[in-house]
């Protein structure tokens, strides 16, 4: 398969999975709304809501993170890299995309274990309702694993990590 053709599923994959995490904040709006118009109405609380909109809370997080890498959406200051001499420069860019990728590799290496050892446990995650602690992991590993994908493209490829319009942005 043509390495353009690999790119565009994963871009998709990235964005399916941000699609998820809107769904997940739209559940959360949902579920707060209804909580709230139940015990408004003398119903009382439901019961799960709270549990359910942490789970999905986290979820909105992880499955996000890899796109928001791939597009440049994360938390970047780039000023001061921009003040650096060009040579300087490339190596604070390389430096950075190797280390975010090794955090990427040594937590997502974590939480697997971490969510394997929930799983064969059979630990459950009690609160309002019970879970399995597996699923608290679950999205963490594959989360990491497609965000350091996304930073070993930026210290593999031809595509720029910082973009180099650091102090010409608006900003606070």
């Amino acid at each position: 398969m043509p390495l353009k053709r690999i790119d565009h599923i994963h871009r998709r994959l990235l964005e399916f999975l941000a699609y998820l995490a809107a769904f997940c904040i739209l559940f959360v709006l949902v579920v707060v709304i209804c909580d709230v118009a139940y015990r408004s109405l003398g119903f009382g609380s439901i019961i799960w809501a709270g549990a359910a909109s942490e789970y999905a809370l986290l979820y909105t997080v992880t499955l996000a993170s890899p796109l928001l890498v791939r597009e440049k959406g994360h938390i970047m200051v780039e000023s001061i890299v921009d003040l650096f001499p060009s040579n300087l420069r490339r190596f604070a860019e390389k430096f950075s995309c190797s280390l975010c990728l090794f955090l990427c590799i040594v937590l997502m290496y974590y939480f697997a274990i971490s969510g394997w050892e929930s799983y064969r446990w059979d630990e459950i995650d009690m609160r309002a309702i019970n879970i399995p602690r597996w699923l608290m992991y679950l999205p963490f590993p594959i989360m990491f694993f497609l965000s350091a994908v996304e930073f070993a493209r930026y210290l593999f490829g031809s595509e720029r990590f910082f973009s180099g319009h650091g102090s010409k942005t608006d900003g606070i």
